[in-house]
């Protein structure tokens, strides 16, 4: 039952604001679709498909990766 509680400092906000801290979210994103699209995408296949997707996210957090995942996979979004 050790450390229920946060620490004293836990939730000091300054610490979010500091220069060497920054967002890697966006180095992920472009590195993931680079080995997404790296692999057997058939990209041709897809610009020319008529098929369609509906996404229906439970969140809405992963509306815009989706939308660019399909983008470079070479769908119509």
């Amino acid at each position: 039952m050790d450390n229920l509680e946060p620490w004293p400092n836990a939730w000091e906000v300054q610490m979010a604001t500091m220069k060497h801290m920054v967002d890697p979210l966006p180095d992920v994103m472009r590195e993931y679709y680079k080995v997404m699209i790296a692999g057997d995408m058939h990209i041709e296949n897809n610009k020319a498909s008529d098929l369609k997707f509906t996404y229906t996210p439970m969140h809405g957090v992963g509306q815009k990766y989706m939308v660019e995942a399909f983008s470079q996979a070479g769908f119509k979004v």
